[in-house]
């Protein structure tokens, strides 16, 4: 144990640090041999678990790429939304722009608990996707193909704290947003 939480340790080698308060009902579900995601199973703290997943998927182009790690993820979804719900969160180094969603604006405020009193007088665009990163580029077509198929929702620039869909990634570079959080309805 260290002063800011509890290390939990997989078979494989992974070490995650736990917040102490929720280390007894956190345990890593699974992870990929290669890294690049790792699974938890938050339990006692919510009514159901939640499976998490942390995600790093590297630039595009590099030679130790796996190019079917979306597929993979979307089938490991799949399993993990078959006993609760998913979080998925991290690196997908995918810039999707403005124009992605797919998400019925009419069913978000439903998810996010908007009252109707304040749903029916919210400006149209309010609930749809807001993105400063305009550009397209990465893994973006394999990143929305996840959304659209595994049924999640991105929440950067839907959700309170993050209403205008902020900059995640700032770099001698420039500006972008490839790094996202989303989620399945439940």
């Amino acid at each position: 144990m260290t002063p800011q939480g509890v290390i939990r340790k997989h078979s494989g080698g992974i070490a995650i640090l736990v917040r102490e308060t929720w280390a007894n009902s956190t345990t890593i579900w699974k992870t990929a041999k290669d890294g690049i995601k790792i699974w938890l199973r938050l339990g006692n703290t919510f009514q159901r678990p939640l499976f998490m997943c942390i995600v790093y998927a590297a630039p595009q182009g590099l030679p130790y790429v796996d190019s079917s790690l979306f597929e993979h993820i979307c089938q490991e979804v799949g399993k993990a939304m078959s006993l609760s719900g998913v979080l998925l969160a991290g690196d997908f180094n995918a810039r999707t722009g403005t124009n992605t969603d797919f998400i019925d604006c009419n069913q978000l405020a439903d998810v996010l608990l908007v009252p109707q009193a304040i749903e029916d007088t919210l400006p149209n665009d309010m609930l749809e996707h807001q993105n400063h990163d305009t550009v397209m580029a990465g893994w973006h077509h394999e990143f929305l193909d996840l959304c659209r198929t595994a049924g999640l929702f991105i929440l950067n620039g839907h959700t309170p704290g993050d209403i205008s869909g902020e900059y995640t990634c700032l770099s001698n570079k420039g500006f972008s947003t490839v790094d996202y959080f989303l989620t399945t309805t439940d």
